[in-house]
């Protein structure tokens, strides 16, 4: 059954046509024709779960790294736009941005943001429940469920065949249940390269890179842990006078005057003492330093902002960092990290919320506002004053300037003309000009004093 076909199937949604390709399509038929019938699962990346627990839960570098970057995204608020007179203008009341202040009953929009990034950061996948009115005059609007957060960790994609391989949403959880259909589901990925088993559907993590560094760092913090626990001994003491192990009463005394000659009355690590030589064998590490926990932490954290991509000093790696350097880094997080996630968050809202609260023949968008992020406002000195000198030059006129200036433009006569500054003179005769002052200059104060100007010195 091609496309024609599902025209005449009764109370087909839209959407699910758009889901759905045509059976013309070759590369569509040679990738997946692995499934050929409904309920097959696609393949997914396994250790999603151990992203979650070892890598955001469980370790603190890529926490306060994914914090970061997540508060700062959802700090900004978003500003609704219309086009009109092929211009945008912002516009400040309308039901749209009612509904989004607050997606759900459970979270404001601010942590709404917050858990799209962590999730999109973590897993690779920021997938939102949003359903829909399918008729009536509300048709397209989001029911009174609003937006919801799906635990990305726990979703599985059930194909609908190798020309609908999104059929459905599932969760680990409980396979008994039907699924979601794809029309309820906003899902935004990171690309993956592996399109095997229909891979790609679901995001790559960016902490997949990075997993061998959170093993090695948390098997670090572990290790250290045990060691504050002083769960055991860190040295041998081999005694040759002892012919066999020490009795039980001969340990006891060991180990209470060596507390009292070393321990000073604090719990401390107590050597093993036994037979074999009078000697001291190193068993353990005696200090934390020696672990090189500082070391790989360090290095884990470089690792992990370049997988970010982000500088590893906005995260106390302060090696070659000034004040300059820090406040370039802190405008390149936005530039580089947070708006590239805000393009995919705001385009997301526009492409798959927006349309059911636009009138017909209207055209609206939802974008981030940048006018009180500090880090974006560093360069508006600089960008002053070469638009500034445009101005000056004629190369813009005054409603290009406010524009330029993120201001509304005016739209009249004057602010649409281009002036000239008309104080500039060629050089040759700017020195004509100057002699010719001189001279009379010179003649005028002769006349002053009564003197012929003949008799002027040489």
């Amino acid at each position: 059954m091609g496309l024609k076909d599902l025209f005449k199937k009764d109370k087909v949604d839209k959407a699910e046509l758009k889901a759905e390709v045509t059976r013309l399509n070759e590369m569509y038929r040679s990738l997946y024709k692995f499934m050929a019938g409904e309920g097959t699962l696609l393949d997914r990346d396994m250790n999603v779960d151990d992203y979650v627990n070892k890598g955001f839960e469980g370790n603190a570098d890529v926490f306060s790294m994914i914090m970061k970057i997540g508060t700062k995204f959802a700090t900004p608020p978003g500003k609704l736009q219309e086009k009109v007179n092929n211009k945008w203008q912002d516009i400040e009341s309308h039901e749209f941005l009612d509904i989004i202040e607050n997606p759900n009953h459970f979270q404001t929009w601010f942590e709404f943001k917050l858990s799209w990034e962590i999730f999109k950061l973590v897993t690779g996948n920021s997938m939102i429940y949003s359903p829909k009115l399918k008729a009536g005059n509300n048709a397209g609007k989001l029911t009174a469920d609003g937006l919801l957060m799906m635990p990305t960790q726990l979703v599985e994609i059930e194909s609908g065949g190798w020309n609908k391989p999104i059929g459905k949403y599932k969760f680990t959880v409980d396979q008994t249940e039907k699924g979601i259909s794809p029309e309820h589901v906003w899902h935004s990925r990171f690309p993956s390269l592996q399109y095997e088993q229909g891979r790609h559907f679901m995001g790559l993590s960016p902490l997949k890179a990075a997993y061998q560094i959170l093993l090695r760092q948390n098997a670090g913090y572990d290790r250290a842990a045990k060691m504050y626990k002083q769960a055991g001994p860190s040295q041998l003491v081999t005694d040759d006078a002892l012919t066999s192990q020490p009795t039980d009463e001969q340990q006891k005394k060991f180990e209470r005057n060596w507390k009292q000659k070393y321990g000073n009355n604090r719990n401390i690590n107590i050597p093993v003492w036994t037979h074999g030589g009078v000697k001291i064998q190193q068993v353990g590490y005696d200090s934390i330093k020696e672990l090189g926990l500082l070391e790989s932490s360090q290095d884990g954290r470089r690792a992990l902002a370049n997988i970010f991509q982000v500088a590893a000093d906005l995260f106390n790696d302060n090696i070659g960092s000034t004040f300059n350097n820090r406040s370039e880094a802190r405008k390149e997080m936005w530039t580089d990290r947070i708006m590239v996630d805000h393009k995919a968050f705001y385009e997301g809202i526009t492409r798959n919320i927006l349309p059911g609260y636009i009138e017909k023949g209207r055209k609206m968008r939802f974008i981030p506002d940048y006018s009180e992020v500090e880090e974006l406002q560093t360069d508006k000195k600089a960008k002053v004053g070469w638009t500034s000198q445009m101005y000056q030059d004629g190369v813009i006129n005054g409603d290009e300037y406010r524009e330029l200036m993120d201001q509304e433009p005016v739209g009249d006569k004057h602010h649409q003309t281009y002036y000239i500054n008309m104080n500039k003179i060629p050089a040759e005769q700017a020195m004509e000009s100057d002699i010719l002052d001189i001279e009379e200059d010179e003649g005028k104060a002769y006349q002053r004093m009564n003197l012929p100007k003949e008799n002027k010195p040489l």
